[in-house]
């Protein structure tokens, strides 16, 4: 019998996959994981409230949609390519990375592990979407303390990517047993569930 995880730990592997829309048939496709060093953590948060009805004096039904997750990742840095490929930030010929007033953020696929005390356990958020970074630094002392950047992270049920029963797709993780080739292919395309349509 193979040995499980007992802990986790260590955010780390953070990757993004860019989605292009194909506006004219409405598919869309990743394009291959781009590392992102420096994770320090993430903590995001499931969105859906549990909802009760009551009948005959009692809880009769039970809702608990699934909207997703949303929260907060720390990173190092934000990459230049980040800003331009997905919150929508624009770079001129001279390098200059410039936002204006409107700026239109893009969907991305966020990939990610943590370790565990046997193996990584691994995750893919499908949809995604980041708004903008404050901008803060200190002035520096008698040491160097980093300081990190901040990004808000709203991850939704893809449009684009469904599982065999035509439910959208929302988050995928790899499981104690998880396919080996598959697992070890993580970080080289997005990975989805068997007989997945996207």
């Amino acid at each position: 019998m193979p040995k499980k995880n007992k802990i986790k730990y260590s955010l780390r592997n953070v990757h993004y996959a860019p989605i292009t829309i194909n506006e004219e048939n409405g598919s869309a496709s990743f394009a291959k994981p781009i590392p992102w060093p420096g994770a320090v953590s993430i903590s995001i948060s499931p969105d859906g409230e549990i909802s009760v009805f009551y009948a005959d004096g009692i809880a009769y039904f039970f809702s608990a949609p699934n909207s997703g997750y949303s929260g907060d990742m720390e990173m190092a840095l934000i990459p230049d390519e980040f800003e331009t490929d997905c919150i929508g930030n624009e770079k001129d010929q001279k390098g200059m990375i410039f936002e204006t007033n409107a700026p239109t953020a893009k969907p991305f696929a966020l990939l990610f592990e943590f370790e565990g005390d046997v193996k990584a356990q691994r995750h893919c958020l499908y949809y995604c979407h980041a708004a903008r970074s404050e901008v803060a630094s200190e002035t520096k002392s008698e040491s160097v303390e980093p300081v990190t950047d901040k990004l808000s992270i709203k991850a939704t049920p893809s449009p684009y990517v469904k599982d065999a029963k035509g439910r959208n797709l929302i988050k995928i993780r790899s499981g104690d047993n998880a396919d080996e080739e598959k697992y070890n292919a993580w970080y080289e395309n997005v990975p989805l569930p068997d007989e997945a349509a996207g």
